[in-house]
């Protein structure tokens, strides 16, 4: 895998439950008969659910079962972030 920097991977592991769960959201809406302020209520609290779940799925499974599972979400590892040993402590 090409060394991208941490801030790149921590994005890309945010996004990828976004467009699962905009996906799911969108399909579980299909056919469903409401009003326009009703639609929009449910796919909030859908695409809300549907991520927190995508997510939290997927890191107990890269955390309990196998590393590889973090594939799920865009990069299959989690970031790093390097301290220079002369920076200052944080506050």
């Amino acid at each position: 895998m090409p060394n991208i920097g941490p801030l790149i991977v921590s994005w890309i592991r945010t996004i990828i439950p976004t467009v699962v769960a905009a996906v799911v959201a969108t399909l579980l809406s299909l056919g469903v008969e409401l009003g326009t302020g009703e639609r929009e209520s449910v796919a909030a609290v859908a695409f809300l659910a549907i991520t927190s779940a995508y997510y939290l799925g997927v890191r107990l499974l890269e955390e309990y079962v196998h590393p590889h599972f973090g594939a799920l979400l865009g990069v299959p590892s989690r970031p790093t972030y390097n301290h220079p040993a002369d920076a200052p402590p944080a506050e």
